[in-house]
């Protein structure tokens, strides 16, 4: 049997179309006797178009070279079996087995993944989908944060952006946040396309969120929406406008409070998560220094004293440490004043990265044009996106907020 398939990861294996064969022949003759993976029903029930195989010890190294994402590959001499109970598979009954005499060839024919796309649909239409639901969705990576918890509970949230500038977060849970985390870790700086197959639907007080299930990541790939993405991208970085910094979708949706209200113990937050207020800047606490050093594991800050640094919260010296926002303001509403803390949040207020900041003050921070902008946002009224809930309230005693976005 020889299966053609198109890779979207390498341990685990994502098909967007199977083609079954029985003997050995020239190309056109095999494309001729394909049999798509809908037609493979082991009941009545109708499925879609993927399949996937899991490679385990010595079969990875073994064809690691030839299963590439976006490639087309022959699987000759491969099986079709039962989808393994004790795993989640993206077919119900049926997964892509690999044996001893199973070889991999790649195809040079030309394959339409005009059907593969078209089934990644956008956070707008994932957001009316009832929960638990299923689905692939393509978008581009701009954040990615520290990995938390331990065990069943260790998990890493990706922060991902359309091209309407909605951005969510994905939830990715045990060794995905591991394994995918670290690969995507190393790429944040270049913003790469992502799509994920296979995630989850969930809701919390109303606002929808994202996590993964058996999820398959495929970064930068070649099919028609993802490409349409990448060219939205190409064309924002060449009017030098970085996306991670557009104002986001949510801040034009969220609830509109008066920050006195907020102090309220009658303050309804049930239904919502996410609240806006309006506010002035009274006074900027650490103009001079809005960064801190923080570890590259846990973000938090890191002591680095005669060259050796050392994270309190991993409990080891020498880690590796990068310098990330911290902007601490004072704000005022009439008579109401509070304390909010913006940490890469900074980057919608002074129109750029950390690095790029931190190099525009180091010869004479009066002449940087995001210094000065920061200095004349005194006195100016913003819109502060904050984020209210069991686990992220801020200090609302103690009025103090963490802010999403400004």
């Amino acid at each position: 049997m020889i299966c053609v398939i198109t890779i979207s990861m390498l341990e685990s294996l994502r098909f967007q179309q199977l083609l079954l064969f029985r003997y050995t022949c020239s190309e056109k003759e095999l494309l001729g006797q394909c049999v798509p993976i809908n037609s493979l029903r082991v009941s009545d029930s109708s499925w879609g178009t993927k399949i996937h195989a899991t490679l385990f010890n010595g079969y990875i190294e073994l064809w690691k070279n030839y299963l590439q994402q976006n490639k087309i590959c022959y699987i000759i001499n491969g099986r079709i079996n039962s989808a393994n109970p004790n795993f989640q598979s993206v077919h119900n009954e049926l997964e892509i087995g690999f044996k001893e005499s199973t070889l991999v060839e790649e195809s040079n024919s030309h394959f339409s993944t005009i059907g593969f796309s078209n089934n990644f649909i956008s956070f707008d239409e994932a957001s009316k989908c009832t929960n638990g639901t299923i689905f692939d969705i393509v978008e581009i990576l701009v954040d990615i944060k520290p990995s938390m918890g331990e065990g069943s509970k260790k998990r890493r949230e990706i922060v991902l952006i359309n091209e309407m500038v909605d951005r969510k977060t994905v939830t990715l849970w045990n060794d995905f946040s591991e394994i995918n985390g670290q690969v995507l870790q190393k790429l944040i700086d270049e913003k790469p396309v992502v799509a994920t197959c296979d995630i989850r639907k969930t809701s919390y007080r109303g606002n929808f969120s994202i996590s993964t299930t058996y999820v398959s990541i495929m970064i930068n790939p070649k099919f028609e929406k993802a490409v349409a993405l990448q060219k939205w991208h190409d064309y924002k970085k060449a009017k030098n406008i970085d996306i991670s910094s557009l104002p986001n979708i949510q801040l034009k949706n969220a609830r509109e409070v008066k920050i006195e209200d907020m102090k309220d113990d009658s303050f309804d937050n049930k239904e919502d998560t996410y609240f806006k207020f309006n506010a002035r800047i009274k006074d900027i606490m650490n103009k001079d220094e809005p960064w801190y050093s923080s570890c590259k594991k846990c973000y938090k800050k890191v002591d680095v004293i005669n060259n050796i640094t050392k994270c309190h919260r991993c409990g080891v010296e020498n880690v590796d440490y990068q310098e990330r926002y911290i902007l601490k303001l004072e704000v005022f509403d009439k008579k109401e004043r509070y304390y909010v803390t913006l940490f890469e949040s900074t980057r919608y207020l002074l129109g750029c990265d950390v690095t790029t900041y931190i190099q525009s003050i180091s010869q004479n921070k009066e002449e940087s044009k995001f210094y000065r902008k920061l200095v004349l946002s005194l006195e100016k009224k913003f819109t502060f996106l904050v984020k209210i809930d069991s686990k992220n309230g801020g200090d609302r005693d103690g009025r103090r907020f963490i802010v999403e976005e400004i």
